[in-house]
């Protein structure tokens, strides 16, 4: 029996944009159909659960990060930025310990209003619309998937590439680590991978949900 409280985790989420525990996803899913506050969202294939590795440009999918950025740290961004309706929660697990760090920023009170005034082509699965960066009390952000469409669009992605220098930096220094984010109200990011061995070896897995709010 999973002894992850999901209401404890919100509340982190809440207030750092981000929680850390010991586990696995099994954990993640059998607590959320226990405590019946998040709904699985399937992934790319109808897949529960993703497999990330770090790939160099040449291999990796097109339209990806890993297509644009290679090894170089990735720019923070939302998942499922692409999709008219995005997962709350990212759950992230590390079966075994990695020097390469993700980044982590919470969007805080004060922001620019470019955020929901500026509007952004966002080329998605089943073609292309548009959305502001931050709308009914979420963002949505992704460098490769979403282009400014005018200039307030244009302050509002320098305002968000800008938010690296102040993001907090996970360390996958254990194994069976989870990381969960706020998908509503943070953006995340891959570090720079650290060494050739670490983008052979390092293997992260994806839960994405959707999240009950009361």
């Amino acid at each position: 029996m999973s002894d992850l409280v999901l209401a404890d985790v919100e509340k982190e989420l809440s207030s750092n944009g981000f929680a850390v525990r010991d586990g696995d996803l099994r954990d993640v899913g059998l607590a959320s159909l226990m405590q019946q506050r998040w709904r699985l969202v399937p992934q790319k294939g109808g897949a529960q659960v993703s497999t990330l590795k770090p790939m160099e440009q040449d291999a990796a999918p097109v339209r990806s990060l890993s297509a644009v950025h290679g090894l170089d740290a990735q720019p923070l961004h939302t998942d499922g930025a692409h999709l008219r309706k995005m997962p709350d929660v990212v759950v992230l697990h590390a079966p075994s310990p990695t020097p390469t760090g993700t980044a982590v920023w919470k969007l805080g009170r004060e922001y620019p209003s470019a955020l929901w005034n500026g509007v952004f082509t966002v080329r998605g699965n089943d073609g292309s619309f548009l959305a502001h960066a931050f709308a009914e009390q979420r963002l949505r952000f992704d460098p490769v998937c979403m282009s400014p469409a005018d200039h307030l669009a244009t302050e509002a992605k320098a305002f968000l590439e800008m938010a690296r220098e102040s993001a907090h930096i996970h360390e996958w220094n254990g194994a069976g680590t989870l990381l969960f984010i706020d998908n509503r109200k943070a953006l995340h990011g891959r570090e720079a991978v650290h060494s050739p061995d670490d983008a052979q070896a390092r293997v992260l897995e994806r839960a994405t949900y959707f999240r009950e709010t009361r």
